[in-house]
Order: structure tokens, then C-alpha cells, then sequence
């Protein structure tokens, strides 16, 4: 009896899944021209796998600092050197 269910080539099925919703992703929002600048802030967009402890992390080496978030993919970190 020949059993053909079994193969020895690689399989093309992938062995791992991607996440690549973007019907689940926030999108991208402009500031307008007209709003006051903040000179110690920085706006962070695609942020949405990050905790507030991975973007204070990225940080770390410009002193005190603090998160703003605005939705799941944006943030805005606030700080400075002194």
C-alpha cells in the first residue's frame, strides 16, 4: 500500500501569522498650522504595539520624562534635559 498523505516538501503554509489589520490600526492625524508648538515635545505616530514603559525606555537617556496619549497609535513623549 503507498500512503501519499505524508510529503517531504517544504511546506508554503507560513508557520507564523502576521498582524497587518489596518482596519484596526488608528490613522494618521495632522496637527493644524495654527497650533501653539511645544518645544520639549515630540509626536509619535505607529506606536501601537508600545506600552508607556517601551516609549519612556526609547527615552531614557533625555531625563525626566512623561507620555501623552492621544489614541492607540499616537503619543506625544514630553521632556528635556533639564
Amino acid at each position: 500500500m503507498n500512503d501519499n498523505s505524508f510529503s517531504t516538501k517544504p511546506s508554503t503554509t507560513p508557520t507564523h501569522v502576521v498582524w497587518h489589520h489596518t482596519d484596526v490600526l488608528e490613522g494618521r492625524k495632522d496637527v493644524p498650522l495654527d497650533v501653539e508648538r511645544r518645544l520639549d515635545t515630540l509626536h509619535l505616530f505607529g506606536v501601537d504595539v508600545m506600552s508607556t514603559g517601551d516609549v519612556l525606555r526609547y527615552f531614557t537617556e533625555f531625563g525626566p520624562t512623561y507620555v501623552e496619549w492621544i489614541n492607540d497609535s499616537s503619543c506625544m513623549w514630553v521632556g528635556g534635559r533639564g
